[in-house]
């Protein structure tokens, strides 16, 4: 089949004097799948015939595969957005030093900050002037441990104090290392 589609595009740079660029998969000899980006252009002679024509391919199987592997995972990630939007509880991200990367729709409502206003801020902003350093320390190191639940007072942004309960832990990457820190909260006022 390759070969037909192959004989076939020469065919049309030959009538058309056009150079050519095209995706096509193949089957190597061992019986393995590849995708190549193949291109075509005519080598004319003196009278405008086509004497030849010059081909170049790139094998982009690992290209489009990764392509499509961060297509997918965006997707997920996409979904998983949405369904933390529905979500009644605040759901806050954040990396490692405790940089808010995401905040749902609950987290807005429940603090009152635009999710402007929080991405890219530290996790401290929503806690209360004083907050218990002894505490900070207890939860970082329960978060890293496996996980961290317990009541805290929270701050919104017209500066009202209110308790919530806090359930924290570590996201982890497929080789195990930590990569971010979630945090979901329940207003229990």
């Amino acid at each position: 089949a390759e070969q037909t589609t192959l004989l076939a595009l020469f065919r049309e740079i030959v009538a058309g004097h056009q150079s050519e660029s095209r995706i096509l998969p193949v089957i190597r000899k061992d019986g393995v799948s590849r995708l190549l980006r193949i291109a075509l252009s005519p080598q004319a002679g003196r009278q405008e015939a086509v004497l030849g024509i010059l081909m170049i391919a790139e094998d982009i199987t690992d290209q489009e595969t990764a392509k499509q592997e961060a297509e997918q995972a965006e997707r997920k990630l996409r979904l998983l957005a949405f369904t933390l939007n529905c979500a009644r509880d605040a759901f806050i991200i954040s990396d490692l030093k405790n940089t808010i990367l995401f905040v749902n729709q609950a987290t807005v409502e429940m603090y009152g900050f635009t999710e402007e206003e929080l991405i890219g801020k530290n996790v401290r902003l929503l806690r209360p002037a004083g907050f218990s350093p002894d505490l900070t320390e207890q939860i970082r190191t329960g978060t890293r441990a496996g996980g961290w639940t317990g009541e805290v007072q929270n701050v919104r942004k017209n500066g009202e104090l209110f308790p919530i309960e806090l359930w924290t832990s570590t996201v982890r990457n497929d080789q195990g290392e930590p990569v971010a820190l979630v945090g979901v909260g329940r207003e229990i006022t």
